[in-house]
């Protein structure tokens, strides 16, 4: 089969040496990883960025494009197109391939698109807050969930001094969202913390060290603490930085307005979910209880790019065949 993997248009809030990579070992992308992972031998795949013209062939059946805009028409005919994010770029490249098969993902808001088009086939849903309203705005189209994992060349547990607490992953562009002021000021000043991502308009406790460093210097850091904590507001869901996190054995705690899984993601010690007026109490259970041995186990059983992606193609398959 011919997948075609329409990712977004290229970042650009960063450095462009952050985001191009000329293998697949070194790029610290998930997706890039996950759609390589889908795809069989007997298969080939692109993925494409909009706003570009670049060219990577990670694999001889695998290559990135930076293409002008996705008006442009691939040299293939795609059997699967995945489209990540409704954006209306998409539209009109979808329109040309009436008879493929069209695969939809969007976290947070855009869990269904939000472009006019509304014909896809399938659509993977990462909470069971947003499969419900999934399937009451798109009742013709199959809806299933899904776990995101962790690109696995890139968080894995790296020896450390556990130098701080908790870890926090927080970028300041999105400090209402993040919950950045609230953990500010109400984290208890016995424990330290660090946060990484860029800084916001909040000033940090002296507690706190804001910290930025690139995805793949991301475990080390990560692994320098002793627990996590994912305390967002529900606009998100299934937060990256849970399976992140978790691959780098520490327990995460997650606070009740996030939408994920949980019985997916934190089973045993690898972490809780907790309300607002318990959340410090609940980690405070936690920071001194860890076994981060069975919390790398778990990832690697559960959550880990070889078993989601294997479960995400059965599927994409399933439905597919049923088309």
């Amino acid at each position: 089969m011919n997948w075609l993997f329409l990712r977004g248009s290229v970042p650009k809030d960063r450095n462009p040496k952050e985001i191009i990579f000329d293998s697949l070992d070194k790029c610290d992308d998930m997706w890039t990883h996950l759609f390589y992972n889908l795809l069989n031998e007997e298969d080939y795949g692109e993925i494409w960025y909009g706003g570009g013209n670049r060219e990577q062939k990670y694999a001889e059946n695998y290559i990135e494009r930076y293409v002008g805009s996705f008006k442009e028409k691939p040299k293939f005919k795609p059997d699967i197109i995945f489209a990540r994010g409704g954006f209306e770029e998409y539209d009109k490249l979808l329109q040309k391939y009436p008879d493929a098969f069209k695969v939809y993902y969007g976290a947070g808001k855009r869990h269904t698109p939000q472009s006019k088009l509304q014909e896809y086939n399938l659509t993977l849903q990462d909470s069971f807050e947003r499969w419900q309203k999934a399937r009451k705005k798109m009742p013709k189209c199959a809806h299933s969930m899904w776990v995101k994992p962790a690109a696995d060349n890139i968080f894995f547990p790296v020896h450390e001094n556990k130098e701080y607490d908790i870890c926090f992953i927080a970028n300041g562009s999105q400090a209402k969202i993040k919950n950045i002021k609230w953990v500010y000021k109400t984290i208890p000043n016995k424990w330290s913390v660090l946060h990484l991502g860029t800084r916001s308009s909040y000033k940090p406790p002296k507690n706190v060290k804001c910290k930025r460093v690139l995805r793949k210097d991301m475990a080390n850091e990560i692994c320098k603490c002793r627990i996590g904590i994912v305390p967002y507001k529900s606009i998100d869901s299934t937060p990256r930085v849970i399976p992140e996190m978790l691959a780098c054995g520490i327990p995460v705690i997650v606070m009740d307005s996030v939408h994920f899984p949980s019985d997916k993601y934190l089973i045993g010690m690898s972490g809780a979910v907790s309300g607002q007026m318990t959340f410090w109490s609940v980690v405070n259970a936690f920071i001194n209880n860890q076994k981060p041995n069975s919390i790398r186990e778990h990832y690697l059983k559960n959550l880990s790019m070889e078993v989601t992606s294997k479960r995400l193609r059965e599927v994409i398959c399933q439905e597919y065949n049923r088309k």
